[in-house]
């Protein structure tokens, strides 16, 4: 049940501007869902037995009418700009998580969700690596890992179960979409397959109704989250789908340099397969590969170079290797993962003041114009993607494309240089060449004597 009241335009102009005191009552989310259809908007209030002077008002607004919304209070509510910023709005859709409204996850979740941080910092890892082999890439920074869509997905684990980590995705790649942001190697609805599986393994779900080779997965993380090591029993139900891995399994527990060895085998059998394991075979990969150093975060490169057939292993290699007991995931990059941990997991509850500049659904309503985008000097903006869920991504300094053509900007510098290389090659020659056909015995004077004997 929420305590809420329905209101009109008139209504809620005044409840705005502090004319109108509200009048909830409790309704179910449905009821809710039913009345908004023909009005306004509606006020979600926290539950007054909790008495908590921090806790603020919620906006409900029909998912229907988002757009048109965020046109009128841009228009009629020019006091509080951007509205999101000082009011948290959510949609009809995201009811279920409002009503319910846990505190953050509690007790054991949270350090089962604690260990995952590591897959926000190897899908920086794998945008800020190197296209050259032989290059190591630029270095995994606390704001590249903290801008991915595993740092949000990240959030909605600890949210609770409730929380729609594939609606986390598409609100991500919506708002990198509105701010121009280059390609990734990473396939959105990929990220978010695996999102929904380690969902599903961390709270729960029925493995009944999902794929075979999912609910595998599921089963299998479940295990190590109990028990804190990949033991045999493990790897043998993760492989046991998978026909070129089947078989003796001690090849996989001997000495680290025969370790090492099966395990790059076994994976490059699964880079050349041509069966149809999918993620089940970027699970595994990423599996052995966490076995190489027992769930240590050094061993980031090894999974950096699976190619470009097992995209999604090194993420893989993230979750097995913080699900166990002996990962170094918190201490590792200077204690990145714990400074992660702490913000990504310490989010205030659904009822407390909103601390972003804009949330996605106000952002796509009023358009990408880079002059209205509220900005700090770090040229970054943050910005509430899901309710609770926050990213922080760079955006373009006054004066600089816009945000939609920076690619194609990008593209017109790259083609410019390589035309003033080519140019500069071509003068050479030129100049080479000239040099070369020169009469030797013939010195041209110098424009100062020439100009001497002119007048003279």
């Amino acid at each position: 049940m929420l305590n809420i009241a329905v209101l009109d335009t008139e209504e809620f102009l005044a409840w705005v501007g502090q004319k109108l005191p509200l009048k909830p009552s409790n309704l179910g989310v449905a009821a809710v869902r039913k009345q908004l259809s023909s009005k306004f908007c509606a006020i979600a209030v926290p539950d007054p037995q909790r008495n908590d002077p921090d806790e603020r008002a919620v906006v409900v607004v029909d998912e229907r009418k988002a757009r048109d919304f965020f046109a009128f209070v841009s228009t009629y509510v020019s006091d509080y700009a951007p509205f999101t910023a000082f009011f948290r709005v959510v949609t009809t859709d995201q009811l279920d998580l409002l009503a319910e409204e846990p505190s953050l996850t509690v007790g054991s979740t949270t350090s089962v969700v604690e260990k995952l941080v590591g897959t926000a910092i190897l899908e920086a890892a794998l945008y800020l690596r190197s296209p050259r082999s032989n290059e190591t890439g630029r270095p995994i920074t606390l704001a590249a890992a903290g801008a991915t869509y595993s740092a949000a997905a990240f959030q909605g684990l600890a949210l609770g179960p409730q929380a729609d980590v594939l609606a986390i995705g598409r609100a991500w790649q919506s708002l990198r979409s509105t701010l121009g942001g280059e390609q990734l190697p990473l396939d959105i609805d990929e990220l978010g397959s695996f999102w929904q599986v380690i969902r599903l393994a961390v709270h729960g779900g029925g493995p009944s109704d999902r794929p075979d080779s999912e609910s595998v997965m599921i089963r299998s993380m479940r295990q190590v989250i109990e028990s804190g090591r990949v033991d045999d029993s493990v790897l043998e139900d993760l492989l046991s789908s998978l026909p070129e891995l089947r078989g003796d399994l001690s090849r996989f527990r001997g000495t680290r340099e025969g370790r090492a060895r099966a395990i790059q085998e076994a994976i490059s059998l699964l880079s050349n397969s041509t069966g149809t394991g999918g993620q089940l075979r970027d699970c595994a990969a990423g599996c052995l590969l966490s076995l190489l150093g027992g769930g240590s975060f050094r061993f980031i490169p090894a999974a950096l170079s699976t190619g470009l057939s097992l995209r999604m292993a090194p993420l893989w290699f993230a979750v097995w290797s913080g699900l166990q007991a002996s990962s170094d995931i918190m201490t590792e990059f200077n204690c990145m993962g714990r400074r992660m941990a702490r913000d990504l997991c310490a989010r205030p509850g659904l009822y407390s003041p909103p601390t972003d500049d804009i949330s996605v659904l106000e952002l796509a309503g009023m358009g990408a114009d880079v002059d209205q985008l509220p900005r700090g000097q770090t040229g970054s903006i943050s910005v509430e993607i899901y309710p609770g869920v926050s990213t922080r991504q760079s955006i373009a300094r006054v004066g600089a494309p816009s945000l939609n053509s920076r690619a194609e900007y990008q593209r017109d510098i790259k083609e410019l240089k390589i035309l003033m290389a080519q140019s500069s090659a071509i003068l050479s020659r030129m100049d080479s060449s000239s040099t070369s056909e020169s009469d030797p015995k013939y010195e041209r004077p110098s424009g100062r004597n020439a100009y001497s004997r002119r007048k003279s």
